[in-house]
């Protein structure tokens, strides 16, 4: 294989964020935005994010997974009856620290 064929290709990445914490999204964006040929799309309102995502689609998703008006997993519950979106790889992340 010569250095032409062993180059891989590497294609724009459009991911969205859900976290109910603005200063969550704000790192998480800035993370993304180091990554050349990525799209971040942050939402504090898990409504916002699903109007989002039916308008473009995301090869990934990050969502909290404790937030006050949805939890992550009731998101992702319904994020995955979207059959664009059964296989679509999810991060989930938390701030919540259980005291006990």
């Amino acid at each position: 294989m010569g250095k032409e064929e062993e180059k891989k290709e590497f294609y724009p990445l459009s991911v969205i964020g859900i976290d109910d914490d603005n200063d969550i999204l704000h790192i998480l964006r800035d993370v993304f935005r180091m990554m050349p040929d990525t799209r971040f799309a942050g939402f504090t309102d898990p409504e916002l994010a699903f109007e989002s995502i039916d308008e473009a689609e995301y090869e990934m998703v990050v969502v909290d997974w404790k937030m006050p008006v949805i939890s992550g997993l009731a998101f992702l519950n319904r994020l995955r009856s979207l059959s664009q979106y059964q296989m679509v790889p999810v991060v989930v992340i938390t701030g919540y620290l259980d005291p006990k």
